[in-house]
């Protein structure tokens, strides 16, 4: 009879031991899940409108409970600790502008998150009609008949053909953009120089430092994945739209990294 009842408690033990262990990843998962949620439903851009064209969002994670002025109800909220957000700007001190779940917008303290990557969705693209205007509007001119622009939001390199005020976009490739930890620079470039031996394949350089004595590249593609911040700095292509790329773009080329 003993035995008997310490079997049945054993097994008694033993159930309950599974069924806290089954809910308890269900939990973490359900957790996750929702974590996940708020970023990817989170459209934060127009890609018909030209003015909402950007370079790099950030993903956030909020340090502690706070505070934070809801733009899209004009109301004030608070956002629990472990919060995931997505920032338009990377500020550790003055208030920035970001997106919270159901594309609300919100302005929170920089001080009070963590920034851990970049945003980006190489899924989607900009029109062509956007693209144009967009680069029209900003009045950028080249020295040669094409003008390059490497988007980082979508992991594209836009190719464009005319002079200032009058581009219209040629071709448009999947690219590889600097990883978090070592960004791509921002900015107007010009291609400096080119050469056809970059690591067995053409290669285009846009920046260069006398006082760390190296540059950025557009080169070929190294093995990471196609479309995705992995690079060091430097803009990886496939090969056939290196040569695309490389063919039509000479030193003087304006080089557009936004």
């Amino acid at each position: 009879m003993k035995k008997s009842f310490k079997y049945f408690i054993t097994c008694l033990l033993l159930i309950c031991a599974l069924m806290a262990c089954t809910m308890s990843v269900s939990a973490a998962k359900k957790t996750k899940a929702a974590k996940k949620t708020v970023i990817d439903k989170s459209r934060l851009v127009d890609l018909k409108d030209p003015t909402n064209v950007h370079s790099t969002y950030f993903k956030a994670t909020v340090k502690y409970d706070v505070k934070v002025k809801n733009i899209t109800t004009k109301k004030y909220m608070t956002l629990k600790k472990g919060t995931q957000i997505i920032t338009y700007l990377r500020k550790y001190s003055s208030p920035v502008k970001a997106v919270y779940k159901k594309n609300q917008k919100i302005e929170v303290s920089g001080k009070a998150l963590r920034y851990t990557g970049y945003y980006y969705d190489s899924k989607v693209d900009y029109t062509r009609e956007a693209k144009e205007k967009f680069i029209n509007s900003r009045g950028y001119s080249s020295n040669t008949h094409y003008l390059i622009w490497v988007n980082h939001y979508t992991c594209k390199v836009n190719l464009f053909y005319g002079s200032k005020g009058n581009w219209k976009l040629r071709k448009t490739f999947p690219c590889v953009v600097g990883a978090y930890i070592t960004p791509t620079p921002r900015g107007v470039y010009h291609v400096q120089t080119t050469t056809t031996n970059y690591s067995g394949s053409y290669g285009l350089r846009f920046t260069y430092s006398y006082r760390l004595m190296k540059g950025n590249w557009i080169h070929k593609r190294l093995g990471s994945p196609m479309s995705y911040p992995a690079s060091h700095g430097c803009i990886r292509m496939n090969i056939p739209d290196l040569t695309y790329v490389y063919q039509h773009c000479g030193v003087g080329t304006t080089v557009l990294s936004h």
